[in-house]
């Protein structure tokens, strides 16, 4: 059994299979893509005076079982939305 979600692979992330899910065999749960985004927004270059509040994540489809990328940018600076 692997110990991590995810391997680093350079830029992208491979999923272990406990990242497998219940309903397709080619699909994740929902969990693991959702921990991935969560730690990327977390380590977030640039973000370091900032501080993750709150995270919602919306899957409009199943997340396939094949290496991820994660990228971020800022929509725009300061401190109010």
């Amino acid at each position: 059994m692997p110990d991590a979600l995810f391997e680093r692979d350079g830029a992208r992330f491979v999923p272990s299979e406990l990242c497998r899910g219940p309903w397709s065999p080619e699909a994740q749960h929902g969990g693991p893509p959702a921990a991935l985004l969560a730690r990327s927004a977390e380590r977030f270059e640039g973000g370091e005076e900032m501080q993750v509040a709150r995270l919602t994540v919306e899957l409009l489809r199943p997340v396939p079982l094949v290496p991820l990328t994660v990228a971020a940018r800022w929509a725009r600076p300061g401190r109010k939305v």
